[in-house]
């Protein structure tokens, strides 16, 4: 949960985005991962389903499943 936490922050940052996002609508982590979780498990039901990308933007960036690379 915190990893996820200061990745949405750190993209935040790198974007420029962290002084004008509106951090009081942004999903809490928990949110995100169990909706996430949710849509996983609804794509691996319906065969040749694809998530719905817009359900991880938020604002001008994106809380992506992918790990950042270091």
């Amino acid at each position: 949960m915190e990893a996820e936490l200061k990745r949405i922050i750190t993209d935040a940052f790198n974007e420029k985005v962290v002084w004008t996002v509106n951090w009081d609508d942004m999903p809490l982590p928990q949110v995100v991962m169990a909706k996430r979780k949710a849509q996983q498990a609804r794509v691996s039901v319906s065969p040749g389903g694809s998530a719905d990308a817009a359900a991880n933007k938020f604002g001008k960036f994106s809380i992506s499943d992918k790990k950042r690379k270091k």
